[in-house]
């Protein structure tokens, strides 16, 4: 059986951390490749999904509402 790699993303929150699939590749060093494109990415535009723990966050001024997202793979 062929080995898949789960492309993923997460923010880390005050409460916990939201982990979200971005697709899959075939490949680790297709996957690796991504992370580390997205990783370094400086000007990436950056949109909470909707239910996002941040997005219900009561803090006003939660240094965790201000970030950029990590990126990663996992084999599946």
């Amino acid at each position: 059986m062929k080995t898949r790699f789960e492309l993923i993303y997460s923010y880390k929150h005050c409460r916990k951390e939201s982990v979200y699939s971005a697709g899959f590749v075939d490949s680790e060093e297709e996957a690796a490749a991504w992370a580390r494109a997205k990783n370094e990415e400086k000007n990436e535009p950056v949109s909470n999904p909707q239910n996002d723990l941040v997005c219900t966050c009561e803090v006003s001024f939660c240094p965790m509402k201000f970030q950029r997202p990590w990126h990663s793979y996992r084999a599946v």
